[in-house]
C-alpha cells in the first residue's frame, strides 16, 4: 500500500517545479476550463475500451496459468517464469517506452504522409540500433543479469528468457507500425495485435502448461520452456501481421536498407542464442566475440551524414574538437 501511494506522491512533488520552471501551469489552468465535445468522448472511451479489451486476456493468462505451473510443474518453475516475463517485460519498457516520448508526439504533429514516412523512417533506425545491441547483450549475458539481479537460484529461468528475449525482438518492429496506426488515430492495428497475442497467450498456453508432462499433447511444447517459445512465436505472428497491415492500409515499409539490418540483427540474435545454448554460466570468450557483431551490426545503418554526427559526438565527450569535413566528403553532401 505505501508504494501505491509514495510513487505518484513523489511523480507529483517533482513535476510541479518542473510544470513551473517551464511555465506549463497556465495551459493547464486553462485547459480545465475547456468542455470536451462529444466526439472526444468517444475517442477517449474508444481508446480506453480498446485497451481494455486488449489486455484482458493478458489479464486472464495471469490469473489461469500460474496456478496451473504451479499444480503441475511445482512452485519453483512458476517462480522462474515470473522471474522471466518481469525481466522482458523491464527490457521492452526501458527501451520503447522512452523511444514513445518522441515517436507519437512526432508522428502525430507530422502534417502530411512524406513528413510522417520520414519520421517513421528515422525512429526505424533509432528502433534498430538500439534493439540488437541492447538484446543482444542480454542473450549473450543472462546467467550474469540473473546473478547480480536475484541469485544463483533463479538461473533455470534462462530455458523462458532465452526465447522470450528473441521476441521482444520482434515486438520492437510491432511497436514502430502500431506507433504509426496510432498516431493516425486508428486504433484496430494496436487492439488485434495485442488481442491475438494475449488470448493466444492463454488459449495455446494452456497445452504447454494444463496437463503433466507425461501427459502433455505435444512433448517438446511443455512446461515453462513451452511458454517462452510461445511467447517468442506470438510475436513473430502479430509482427508479421502488423507489417502486412501497414502496407495494404497505409502503403509503408520501413527503408530497405533498414529491413536488412534488422534482419540481419535477427539473424545475429539467434547465432547469440545458439552459442549460449543451455549455459548457466556466461563463456567469455564466446560471450565478448558476440558481443563485437552486436554492437558493430546496427553501424551499418550510419550512412555519411550520420557517421559524422556519431564521429563529432564521440568527439565532444572526449574533449577533442571533430576533424573538420575533408573536400571529398563536401562533394559527398
Amino acid at each position: 500500500m505505501a508504494i501505491l501511494i509514495v510513487v505518484p506522491v513523489a511523480q507529483i512533488v517533482f513535476a510541479v517545479p518542473i510544470v513551473r520552471y517551464l511555465g506549463w501551469g497556465k495551459v493547464a489552468r486553462d485547459a480545465w476550463a475547456i468542455r470536451p465535445t462529444r466526439a472526444d468522448i468517444l475517442h477517449l472511451f474508444r481508446f480506453h475500451g480498446s485497451n481494455l479489451v486488449a489486455f484482458a486476456g493478458g489479464i486472464l493468462a495471469f490469473l489461469v496459468l500460474p496456478p496451473l505451473i504451479v499444480e503441475h510443474y511445482g512452485l519453483d518453475h512458476n517462480g522462474f517464469f515470473r522471474v522471466a516475463w518481469l525481466l522482458c517485460a523491464q527490457q521492452l519498457s526501458a527501451m520503447l517506452m522512452s523511444l514513445a516520448v518522441y515517436a507519437l508526439p512526432a508522428l502525430s504533429s507530422s502534417q502530411d504522409e512524406a513528413t510522417r514516412t520520414r519520421t517513421t523512417d528515422d525512429i526505424a533506425v533509432m528502433v534498430t540500433i538500439l534493439s540488437i545491441p541492447l538484446m543482444g547483450l542480454v542473450i549473450l549475458f543472462q546467467p550474469l543479469v540473473i546473478k547480480i539481479l536475484l541469485t544463483d537460484a533463479f538461473l533455470p529461468a534462462i530455458d523462458t528468457l532465452r526465447w522470450m528475449l528473441i521476441g521482444n525482438y520482434f515486438k520492437t518492429m510491432q511497436w514502430l507500425f502500431v506507433s504509426s496506426s496510432m498516431s493516425r488515430g486508428h486504433l484496430a492495428m494496436f487492439t488485434t495485435t495485442e488481442l491475438c497475442f494475449n488470448f493466444g497467450l492463454l488459449g495455446l498456453g494452456l497445452f504447454a502448461v494444463a496437463t503433466p508432462p507425461a501427459a502433455a499433447p505435444i512433448p517438446w511444447f511443455i512446461g515453462i520452456e513451452g511458454l517462452g517459445m510461445l511467447y517468442c512465436g506470438l510475436y513473430v505472428v502479430t509482427s508479421l501481421l502488423s507489417a502486412v497491415w501497414s502496407v495494404r492500409q497505409y502503403g509503408y515499409l520501413p527503408a530497405r536498407r533498414t529491413i536488412l539490418v534488422w534482419l540481419l540483427g535477427a539473424a545475429v540474435l539467434a547465432a547469440c542464442s545458439v552459442a549460449t545454448w543451455g549455459l548457466r554460466h556466461v563463456d567469455w570468450t564466446n560471450s565478448l566475440l558476440f558481443s563485437l557483431a552486436v554492437v558493430g551490426t546496427p553501424l551499418l545503418l550510419l550512412d555519411h551524414d550520420r557517421r559524422t554526427r556519431l564521429i563529432a559526438m564521440v568527439a565532444r565527450l572526449r574533449g577533442r574538437p571533430a576533424a573538420p569535413p575533408t573536400d571529398r566528403d563536401s562533394l559527398k553532401s
